[in-house]
């Protein structure tokens, strides 16, 4: 018979007595039975068998079953058993995710609003979730105030200092009736608000704008009054924190007939003006405020503001901010 390998496993018997066994006799107990040169021939048989099935020790299993140098593909379900996924950095397999072993999938993204992207030097927040630690330079953009920000020291400490793009502070005011002002000075009552989106202005004290964001601020403003009784001299001026500033302009007037003391005769028609603008630098919790006065004491007490509703023309007050 010849060998059964690879269908079966065959069987080899020597003989109970093989010093009195013949070679062409069949070994006693031997099952199945052969005698010495059909032992050789099955053995060789097996040998061959051997040689053509089984794969060497260094085949590569890269598919071909026929060739011992190759051998078949291994099943996945054979090679994973106690795999190393998402074990380590150095790990040979990893799944798709997020983790800090895992891999990316070819269609991840980066989400901006999230906070995935380190160190991002701009971000969009609400005005009650900025980053709790920023760092100097920082910009974000609130959504619920639409106002932009930068964080960094502008001579106020570290803080979210408002820039001069998207929504900035804002004060626009008029005057819109008359309003007796003294030779010594009398603070300008505002009472009508054109704008203030930042609430700078309370209506109730009527005289000042209390600054919420400090930095440099462009103020123009126009005082206009009654032609009735016109001094020599107009000043206005304007204050922060009830302290007079650099801010001012004074100019001469008269009233019709009256001749100035430069030679100057003024008859005018119109309510008269005189205009102020400049830039003020101011911290968080100042107030600002306008003073008016003129001379001559023996007519102060008669000077009024001036409102003329028919033309719209009125004492009126802009306040915008620079930057920080």
């Amino acid at each position: 018979m010849s060998t059964n390998y690879p269908g079966g496993v065959d069987q080899f018997n020597e003989p109970s007595q093989p010093e009195s066994t013949a070679l062409s006799q069949v070994g006693a107990q031997a099952t199945p039975g052969r005698n010495h040169v059909e032992h050789h021939r099955d053995l060789g048989d097996a040998v061959q068998a051997l040689q053509s099935y089984a794969a060497q020790r260094g085949h590569n299993h890269s598919g071909d079953s026929n060739d011992p140098t190759k051998g078949g593909k291994l099943a996945q379900v054979n090679t994973h058993e106690g795999a190393d996924t998402d074990t380590a950095a150095t790990a040979i397999h990893h799944t798709l995710g997020t983790g800090g072993y895992q891999a990316a999938p070819g269609n991840h993204t980066h989400d901006y609003d999230s906070g995935s992207i380190l160190n991002a030097p701009y971000i969009r927040c609400t005005s009650s979730t900025r980053p709790a630690s920023p760092t100097s330079g920082l910009t974000i953009y609130e959504t619920d105030t639409n106002r932009m920000r930068v964080w960094n020291n502008f001579g106020n400490g570290d803080r979210w200092n408002i820039l001069p793009t998207a929504t900035i502070p804002i004060v626009r005011l008029a005057q819109s009736s008359n309003q007796t002002i003294s030779s010594s000075g009398t603070l300008v009552e505002w009472n009508e608000e054109i704008e203030d989106n930042f609430n700078y202005f309370n209506p109730a004290s009527k005289t000042s704008i209390v600054v919420a964001e400090p930095g440099l601020y462009q103020i123009d403003a126009a005082l206009q009054w009654s032609v009735n009784f016109i001094p020599e001299i107009a000043t206005v001026v304007f204050c922060v924190n009830g302290q007079e500033t650099i801010l001012r302009n004074s100019g001469l007037q008269s009233r019709p007939g009256l001749l100035s003391l430069l030679g100057v005769v003024v008859n005018p028609d119109f309510s008269q003006t005189l205009a102020i603008s400049g830039k003020l630098r101011v911290n968080i919790g100042d107030t600002i405020s306008m003073k008016c006065r003129y001379g001559g004491s023996a007519i102060g007490g008669v000077i009024q503001t001036y409102f003329d509703l028919a033309s719209r023309v009125k004492s009126r007050l802009e306040m915008h901010y620079v930057g920080p």
